[in-house]
């Protein structure tokens, strides 16, 4: 952290936890995902070539059409190999990393106590059909989105 973006971050979370208004959760929640979005675009990894499609990740998170496939052929790198070491670099295939974003993503706009239907909240998530986002979100949290959401999201 060159430029002390970090500590600034820090700064303003410390400031919002002492301070404690009316929307100090929300916002400490916020500045809190943003820190872990910067060590992890920050931190060095084997290679450096795999950040690019993990940006890519994150920019087409709520894109339902995204191919990682395709956005791999584009970099110009063979599926395998990339795939290889992506893993190498974040313990899993970008399928799978994708799938764990969009899901915490889920989480958090069903944690905001919003009034979403479990089909308008598959959409934000990136996924086009609500019915295969019901089964993904069982798979990865064990338990269905309407499950969560009736235990307010007190599933990590």
């Amino acid at each position: 952290d060159n430029d002390n973006s970090i500590l600034t971050l820090f700064e303003l979370l410390h400031k919002v936890m002492t301070e404690k208004d009316e929307t100090y959760a929300n916002i400490a929640d916020s500045l809190t995902d943003m820190i872990c979005l910067f060590i992890k675009k920050n931190m060095s990894y084997k290679h450096t070539f795999t950040a690019e499609l993990q940006n890519k990740l994150y920019e087409n998170i709520s894109n339902p059409d995204f191919s990682i496939s395709d956005e791999i052929l584009r970099m110009g790198f063979n599926l395998d190999y990339f795939r290889r070491c992506f893993k190498e670099d974040y313990n899993m295939t970008p399928h799978d990393y994708l799938t764990n974003m969009r899901i915490d993503l889920a989480k958090k706009v069903m944690r905001a106590n919003l009034r979403l239907s479990i089909e308008e909240v598959s959409f934000i998530a990136g996924f086009n059909d609500s019915f295969y986002f019901s089964k993904v979100f069982k798979n990865v949290t064990g338990v269905s989105p309407g499950k969560f959401r009736q235990l307010k999201g007190h599933i990590k």
